[in-house]
């Protein structure tokens, strides 16, 4: 038979120590303002847009500055894509970019239901 050995620390009542520490922790977490309520009280936050000849998204803005300009010049969605691709291999080397994962929708333009590789 097993015996619980009992010491004089192990009669000490934990409960004062729990209650602290649980109204400490509500404290902070009830009057900390994160970044994210910060960029969207002052009016940083990024609204949803449309295009109807088309569009670019990229992580980078110079990515997509270049890859925008490809279909200012007449190139389609596959060109802006690869130059996209590889603007993002230079301005963000380390986020996997070319040989990495990818999607891409695509529609045909005669009327066909879009494809989604």
């Amino acid at each position: 038979m097993d015996r619980v050995i009992y010491s004089p620390a192990s009669k000490i009542s934990h409960r004062p120590l729990w209650r602290a520490t649980t109204a400490l922790m509500l404290f902070l977490f009830a009057f900390n303002t994160s970044a994210n309520e910060q960029a969207i009280l002052e009016g940083e936050r990024f609204h949803p847009v449309q295009g109807s000849q088309g569009m670019v998204a990229t992580s980078h803005t110079l990515a997509t500055e270049v890859a925008l300009k490809v279909l200012q010049n007449g190139g389609n969605a596959i060109d802006a894509a690869v130059t996209a691709g590889f603007a993002l291999a230079v301005t963000q080397p380390r986020s996997g970019n070319i040989g990495g994962g990818g999607f891409l929708v695509y529609s045909p333009g005669n009327g066909d239901a879009p494809e989604a590789i």
